[in-house]
């Protein structure tokens, strides 16, 4: 894998994650109107976290991709601990189950916005 493939992987994630924040947004506007209850803002964050996790896993690796290089090869443990938790994730998956949240998600907030309307 290419160092352009991982930041076109990162700014997918990025976009994922920019995208979540507006719609958080909405459901926030929905829930403060009144037509959506707040309970519904408080079952979602679990999986407005999933995509936030994810999130900062690209970015931490993006900020490691960006570090000048050293003379020492050896990898600190953040360093060590944060690439085998990728290991365990492929980039598919992660991508698939970021687009799973965001698609329950805007489903919530457009119910929210059709009972009312």
């Amino acid at each position: 894998m290419a160092k352009s493939h991982i930041i076109k992987y990162f700014l997918e994630v990025e976009y994922q994650y920019l995208e979540m924040l507006d719609t958080l947004k909405e459901l926030k506007e929905l829930v403060a109107e009144g037509k959506v209850p707040a309970e519904t803002l408080e079952s979602e964050v679990e999986n407005v976290n999933k995509l936030k996790e994810n999130y900062e896993r690209i970015s931490y690796i993006m900020f490691l991709l960006n570090q000048p290089k050293r003379a020492s090869r050896k990898l600190d443990t953040d360093t060590l601990r944060w690439y085998n938790e990728l290991k365990n994730h492929s980039k598919e998956a992660i991508i698939d189950e970021n687009n799973d949240v965001l698609c329950t998600f805007k489903e919530l907030v457009r119910k929210g916005k059709l009972k009312n309307e």
